[in-house]
């Protein structure tokens, strides 16, 4: 269930695990803390090497980059996004926004042949 978002294999816990008709309450609070918990692993994780020098070159040429995270509540906009699963390019691509995969950071095997077909 790797490629699937987060959302969708927490609801599958509730509803199916764990047999809870009214899971709507606990869903919200564990998608929070999630959430809460992916937001606080991406400002404390280190730089992927050479990533620094790339967002540097972005920004002097006036380009917007964001971190792409299904762990999170987004507001996209019409800019770059970085990520390193499906899901993270499914996010961008069905607003019609360009996509960087950043492979060495993901555990999504077929990354780097998908992405290159696109």
């Amino acid at each position: 269930m790797e490629a699937y978002p987060v959302f969708v294999k927490f609801k599958y816990f509730f509803k199916v695990l764990k047999h809870q008709e009214n899971y709507k309450q606990g869903l919200d609070k564990a998608l929070n803390k999630y959430s809460e918990l992916s937001y606080s692993g991406i400002l404390n994780c280190g730089l992927i090497p050479g990533i620094k020098d790339v967002l540097e070159a972005l920004s002097n040429n006036k380009v917007d980059c964001f971190v792409v995270s299904v762990g999170g509540k987004w507001k996209l906009g019409n800019s770059l996004y970085f990520g390193d699963a499906w899901a993270d390019f499914d996010a961008v691509s069905t607003h019609n926004m360009d996509f960087v995969y950043i492979s060495g950071a993901s555990e999504w095997k077929e990354g780097v042949e998908f992405c290159e077909k696109k």
